[in-house]
């Protein structure tokens, strides 16, 4: 409950969260409006630059190709060579003079221009920003008008310029030498103002400015009329907003978790109901809350059987598990002590015992095979099986008998050498047995090897005694050819050769030698009459 304390209300969300999305949204149309306005000022500036424009081109022609020709046609005949009246003979003086009468009338603090470099008139002299548009129309010819809002003396204006007059031949009288020109306008302007022109080139710009601070300040104060406005209209929707929360929501939702805590608190009021409220969200929710309340009444009444029947059959589980254990108990010991049982068979075992996996790798061997090769089961863990422990001549046959033994064709009394650690080799007779995993998989193959070294090692020796037994028999048997031939007719050294030829066939039969079906010797073997 403190936690609940502790945390915001849904209603202060809501309404913080509404109130900041108004105003986000106020702010919003605020300035869109006053860019909006901002961007108008700049429309209706722009129309007026234009207004002005045109009527300084309309003086311009009015001058060049109507004043100025009657003019000069009319005082032909008396006017002096040397004559010069700005007054109607200049367009740009024209011009000036009549932008100051507008000026006198309109004091807005427009600005209208005709800038030159070097121009006759130091009214007409271009500024820095003047100049540089003036030398881009030089060299673009393509370069028509520039508008730009500036900022000067900390205001702002539309700043709009436009290509004025291109000079021609026809004036070059006045723009080119001083010494061609008429002797007034030397007097009047000086010789070196605005001569040295050349024809076709651009030798001024109109320059227009139109004042944006007014109309700026029109849209601010516009703006901030709109904000006051807004801001009004927020508070009344907030207030009205607020209220309708707390009827349909805030109110229905308090009374929902009221009754929750009466319930939490109390058992007792497990079964009551709230009112259904406005609003079909709610009035489902209420019908919702009051169907929860019947059903955990009605469920806390049933709970005590539920609980009995729970805990019967828990007590039931309980000793039937017990049981389980118990009987998994003692199996896992039988395992375990069969376990240790086969364990010491293997450790103690005068056999080899060699499990590999399906890549001829060493998944374990027993302690006998560690004695007899030097190796152990730590170090060799992993290892290939053929080129740890099988001579590099026999590396590839034993090799295949094993691809054949994992294929399930069973091998017995395979016989090949190992290599030990210290380079000794010993014969074992090997006998195999696929291992399978419980779904029939063959996972290895296990090998059970007997070191038979020592015993072929004593067969070859019985090999070789009997070899040379055999030797020593011939030998005498040629001896005792001899002696019989040397004895013939001799009857009295017949008994004794009888006797050394038994004592001969004694041993033969001693050292395992049984006398051929047509011995030589075999006359010689019966005993005589009177003979032992």
């Amino acid at each position: 409950m403190a936690k609940w304390r502790l945390s915001p209300r849904i209603g202060i969300i809501l309404n913080l969260g509404l109130g900041l999305v108004f105003a986000l949204a106020a702010v919003l149309v605020v300035v869109l409006v006053n860019q909006n306005m901002h961007q108008q000022a700049l429309v209706e500036a722009e129309a007026k630059s234009r207004v002005l424009l045109d009527r300084n081109l309309a003086t311009h022609t009015y001058f060049s190709q109507v004043l100025k020709p009657r003019l000069f046609e009319w005082t032909a005949p008396f006017r002096p060579a040397d004559y010069f009246e700005p007054s109607w003979m200049s367009s740009t003086y024209a011009v000036r003079e009549i932008d100051q009468y507008f000026r006198a009338l309109s004091p807005a603090g427009y600005y209208v221009k005709d800038a030159a470099i070097n121009a006759r008139s130091p009214e007409n002299e271009a500024d820095a920003y003047e100049r540089a548009f003036l030398d881009e129309l030089n060299a673009n010819p393509t370069l028509e008008a520039r508008s730009t809002v500036r900022t000067i003396d900390g205001q702002p204006y539309l700043t709009v310029l436009r290509r004025g007059e291109m000079l021609e031949a026809a004036c070059l009288r006045c723009h080119g030498d001083p010494a061609d020109a008429p002797g007034d306008l030397v007097r009047i302007y000086g010789p070196d103002r605005s001569f040295g022109r050349q024809v076709g080139e651009v030798i001024s710009a109109i320059s227009i400015r139109v004042p944006l601070a007014a109309a700026y300040a029109s849209a601010d104060q516009v703006s901030w009329q709109l904000s006051t406005l807004l801001l009004l209209l927020l508070g009344a929707l907030f207030v009205v907003q607020f209220g309708l929360y707390r009827w349909l929501l805030l109110m229905p939702l308090a009374t929902i978790r009221n009754k929750a805590l009466q319930i939490a608190t109390d058992e007792r009021h497990l079964g009551e109901e709230i009112p259904r409220f406005f609003g079909r969200e709610l009035r489902e929710l209420a019908q919702a809350f009051n169907a929860l309340s019947i059903n955990l009444r009605r469920d806390r009444d049933q709970l005590e059987e539920h609980v009995r029947e729970r805990t019967a059959d828990l007590q039931s589980a309980n000793e039937q598990l017990t049981h389980e254990v118990a009987e998994r108990q003692r199996v896992e010991e039988d395992l375990r002590r069969e376990r240790d049982f086969a364990e010491g068979l293997v450790a103690m075992a005068q056999v080899i015992v060699l499990v590999l996996d399906l890549d001829g790798h060493i998944v374990h061997i027993n302690p006998y095979l560690e004695d007899i090769s030097g190796y152990c089961l730590a170090d060799v863990q992993g290892w290939d099986w053929f080129a740890t422990f099988l001579p590099a001549r026999d590396q590839a046959r034993i090799r295949e008998l094993f691809l054949q033994a994992v294929d399930d064709v069973q091998t017995q009394g395979n016989v090949n050498v190992i290599v030990t650690q210290d380079g000794r080799e010993r014969e074992i007779e090997w006998y195999d047995k696929t291992l399978k995993d419980a779904s029939g998989r063959v996972i290895g193959l296990l090998s059970v090897g007997r070191d038979i070294t020592e015993r072929q090692q004593m067969e070859a020796q019985i090999h070789r005694h009997a070899q040379e037994l055999e030797e020593r028999v011939a030998r005498r048997t040629a001896e005792l050819r001899t002696i019989v031939d040397s004895l013939a007719g001799r009857e009295i050294r017949m008994a004794e050769l009888k006797k050394a030829i038994r004592q001969l066939r004694a041993q033969l039969e001693d050292a395992g030698l049984t006398p051929v079906a047509d011995d030589p010797l075999a006359p010689w073997m019966a005993p005589e009459e009177g003979e032992p």
